[in-house]
């Protein structure tokens, strides 16, 4: 009873898009507590195998009480929830972009810190647009791996391609994993997927970068992690607001960019809604988009769209490149 009205003042607080907090934030209180009494001795019991997928604990904790579970359900439904996803980024949004940063290219002939920048944020945009990855999965694009296996890729004997390599770990996977995404060298609709990998990587060689993450910020000293998808924000936020300012007709002055548009999801909704305007097959979009198959996978790991060694996205690289071919 304590810990329930704790929640219930918990879902007073002020909220960032409700006058309150939403009941997803309330519930975390019941987390932290059955978290911290599962450290306790005699917090969990015993464990059974439930079906061969999972397993069952039994566990002492009042949060899990038939009581509090009701209680609970009870707050979900008479706070609901406040969905506010991501805004679709069109294909013509994302062109007009591809119109400044040539711009910028073309501009910056002398200025290597602008010329990164400017390749980094088409970077982003071939990632998540393009290659429909999650904004959590665009940090891991590692620079290392593309040099590697660029050559190879782009002198295809029959479908040159180019290599997008992820390192990291990875949604249901254990452990450090080196993912392959073959992609088309240029698309349908005129992106010149190659021409700026090209360009992001003669830049970071001419910088003295050869290894590591694509996406870096430095830490005090020489010391280098991977960017926050926060920081790929203000990339991808920065030339949105421009065409913004240049084209009200393709990217209205109503549309708030800072509050309604992230990496997070808004390009990979964008390049799924392209995929279906242009006639994609399912198929082709389920390899990519790999969020389906986990949907229906009933806990039983499938196959990825990514494929884990190179040799394996060569075999199969006609098959993998349709999609970013078709957008």
């Amino acid at each position: 009873m304590l810990l329930e009205c704790q929640s219930l003042l918990r879902s007073l607080d002020p909220g960032k898009n409700t006058d309150t907090v939403q009941f997803e934030t309330m519930r975390k209180l019941r987390s932290h507590y059955s978290n911290f009494y599962h450290t306790l001795p005699g917090g969990t019991g015993w464990t059974t195998i439930a079906d061969g997928r999972g397993t069952s604990t039994f566990t002492a904790s009042p949060t899990y009480s038939f009581w509090f579970r009701r209680y609970m359900t009870g707050c979900h439904r008479r706070m609901g929830d406040t969905w506010i996803p991501d805004r679709v980024t069109t294909m013509e949004e994302v062109l007009h972009c591809y119109m400044i940063l040539e711009e910028d290219w073309m501009r910056y002939t002398d200025d290597l810190t602008k010329r990164l920048e400017t390749t980094l944020t088409a970077m982003l945009l071939i990632g998540g647009f393009s290659g429909g990855l999650r904004g959590e999965e665009l940090p891991k694009i590692e620079l290392g791996a593309i040099r590697k296996h660029w050559s190879e890729a782009v002198e295809h004997p029959t479908t040159p391609h180019v290599p997008l390599v992820l390192s990291g770990r990875f949604k249901q996977t254990d452990g450090e994993r080196l993912y392959f995404l073959p992609l088309a060298c240029r698309s349908q609709a005129g992106i010149e997927i190659r021409l700026w990998m090209y360009r992001l990587l003669q830049t970071y060689q001419m910088l003295g970068v050869v290894t590591g993450p694509v996406f870096r910020v430095t830490q005090k000293g020489t010391r280098v992690k991977r960017s926050s998808v926060g920081d790929l924000d203000v990339l991808f936020h920065g030339v949105l607001t421009r065409v913004q300012e240049r084209w009200p007709r393709v990217l209205p002055p109503m549309v708030k960019i800072q509050d309604e548009v992230s990496v997070r999801r808004s390009l990979r909704r964008g390049s799924t809604t392209e995929a279906s305007n242009r006639g994609i097959p399912k198929e082709v979009v389920e390899a990519n988009q790999r969020w389906s198959k986990h949907q229906r996978s009933r806990g039983v790991l499938p196959a990825m769209g990514m494929m884990e060694r190179y040799s394996d996205a060569r075999a199969n690289v006609g098959y993998l490149v349709k999609y970013s071919l078709g957008l």
